[in-house]
């Protein structure tokens, strides 16, 4: 079952970015929450594995905040994916260093 879920949750990430990218901005935004939601209750059931894609997911939740006028929402948003990526960055900087950076340029 949580391997659907997984699944599910990047489908979900993907879509919303395809969203975003065709100016749908709303649709994004909707889809972009329901994963962010989806993403922190599979870092409930396994935080080692879920929460790297939760981060980049929180990353891409913000652009779509900042896309419908939810500024402080978006850098709420920001502020947490910049948290936890930068974490794993500690960890593996060659894996997360593209990650971490995207975050800071969605900043600008």
């Amino acid at each position: 079952m949580i391997a659907v879920q997984a699944r599910y949750f990047k489908a979900l990430c993907r879509y919303s970015v395809s969203l975003s990218y065709i100016g749908k901005r709303e649709e994004s935004y909707a889809k972009g929450k329901q994963a962010v939601k989806m993403g922190s209750l599979l870092v409930k059931k396994n935080r080692d594995r879920y929460e790297p894609g939760y981060a980049k997911s929180l990353r891409n939740y913000a652009s779509h905040l900042s896309d419908v006028g939810q500024y402080v929402s978006a850098m709420e948003k920001q502020f947490k994916a910049i948290d936890l990526i930068g974490r794993f960055y500690q960890k593996l900087p060659r894996k997360y260093g593209v990650y971490l950076g995207g975050v800071y340029f969605n900043m600008i």
